[in-house]
C-alpha cells in the first residue's frame, strides 16, 4: 500500500469515526426531541435536520475519496465555520472553555491534511464503507425508538382529568394556560397556577391559589407506558426516580404532538434548583431562570367535589 493509500484509509477511518458520532447524537436526539408532528413528512424533515451533521460528514468523505483536494478544502472550511459558531454560542468566552473545544477544531485541520495527502484504494470500498457505516449506525440506534414511538398509547383527549393510580389521584389541567404547548420559564409556570381558575380555562386577575405544579413525585408515580401506569416513585436516598416499566410521552400524562418534552415540578434541591422531568422519567436540576422551548408544565390541584363529571384514568 502506498503513503497516498495509507494517510487515504486513515482519513476515511476518522471520517467514519465523525460521521458514526453524528448519526449516533442525531438518531437519539430526533426521536427524544423531535418526531411529535402528526404527519410523516414533517417528521422526516425533522430527522433531515438531526442528521444534518452526519449527512454533512459522510457527504464530505465521499467528495474527498473522489476528488481528494477538494475535499480537503471542504473539510478545512467547514471546521473553520464551526469554530466560528462555537465561539458566537460560548456566552462567555474563557480560556478553559475554549481549549475544550480545541480538540474538534484539531480533528477537522487533521482530516483535512490526510485528506489532501491521501487517496485510498480501492475507492469503491472507501465510499461503501463511509456511506454504510453511517446507515448501519442510523438502524441500529433508530430501531428501539421508532418501534417505542409507533406503539404509544393516545385516546387524543386534552381536557382536564383525574388521573388515579399508584398512590396519586390528582386534577391536571387540560390543554391552555395550564397545559401550554409552548415552552414557559418556572416563575410564569408558577404564576399562572396560582391565577388559574377552578375550570382550568382561564387566567384570573387575581390569585385563586386552587392549582399548583406537580411535585417531581406525583408526575413520576402518574407516568405511563402503553396505558399502564409504569409504577414509578421518588427516591430521595437515591435522589432519583425509579419505574416498573420506563414511562413514554403518551396519554393522559402527556400530547405526544408537542414539542414539549419536559416539565417543571414544584419539587427543589438543596441547592435551590428545581427538579425537571422528562417524559421517559428522568429528572435533573435546572436554575429558576431557566428557560427552553421544549420545557413547559401542567398544572395540578386536589379532587373536589364536582368532580364527578370528569373523566377519570385509573390504572
Amino acid at each position: 500500500m502506498t503513503r497516498s493509500a495509507k494517510f487515504g484509509w486513515i482519513a476515511v477511518a476518522l471520517n467514519c469515526v465523525v460521521s458514526g458520532s453524528w448519526t449516533i447524537w442525531g438518531a437519539i436526539e430526533n426521536f427524544h426531541e423531535g418526531w411529535f408532528s402528526k404527519t410523516l413528512f414533517a417528521n422526516l424533515l425533522l430527522s433531515l435536520l438531526y442528521l444534518s451533521g452526519a449527512i454533512l460528514w459522510t457527504l464530505l468523505g465521499v467528495v474527498a475519496i473522489k476528488w481528494p483536494r477538494i475535499g480537503s478544502i471542504g473539510v478545512i472550511f467547514t471546521g473553520i465555520a464551526f469554530g466560528i459558531f462555537i465561539l458566537k454560542i460560548l456566552t462567555h468566552f474563557t480560556l478553559p472553555a475554549f481549549l475544550s473545544w480545541l480538540p474538534f477544531m484539531g480533528a477537522f485541520g487533521l482530516i483535512g491534511v490526510l485528506w489532501w495527502f491521501g487517496s485510498p484504494e480501492p475507492k469503491k470500498w472507501a465510499i461503501v464503507l463511509s456511506i454504510g457505516l453511517p446507515l448501519l449506525v442510523f438502524v441500529i440506534c433508530a430501531a428501539e425508538p421508532v418501534y417505542r414511538i409507533s406503539q404509544r398509547f393516545d385516546d387524543g383527549y386534552r381536557g382536564a382529568r383525574v388521573i388515579k393510580g399508584n398512590g396519586v389521584e390528582l386534577v391536571w389541567a387540560q390543554e391552555g394556560p395550564g397545559w401550554p404547548d409552548k415552552g414557559v420559564g418556572y416563575l410564569e409556570a408558577v404564576k399562572r397556577c396560582k391565577m388559574l381558575t377552578v375550570d382550568g380555562e382561564t387566567l384570573a386577575a387575581t390569585p385563586q391559589n386552587i392549582w399548583r405544579l406537580p411535585t417531581v413525585d406525583e408526575v413520576a408515580r402518574s407516568m405511563t407506558r402503553k396505558g399502564q401506569n409504569s409504577g414509578g416513585y421518588w427516591d430521595p436516598a437515591r435522589n432519583d426516580t425509579e419505574f416498573k416499566i420506563m414511562p413514554d410521552k403518551e396519554a393522559p400524562l402527556w400530547n405526544p404532538y408537542t414539542g414539549i418534552i419536559y416539565w417543571w415540578t414544584s419539587s427543589e434541591n438543596a441547592q435551590g434548583k428545581i427538579c425537571r422531568m422528562v417524559f421517559d422519567g428522568n429528572v435533573g436540576p435546572l436554575a429558576k431562570n431557566f428557560k427552553m422551548d421544549s420545557l413547559g408544565f401542567r398544572a395540578v390541584r386536589d379532587v373536589r367535589p364536582g368532580d364527578e363529571r370528569l373523566p377519570v384514568f385509573a390504572r
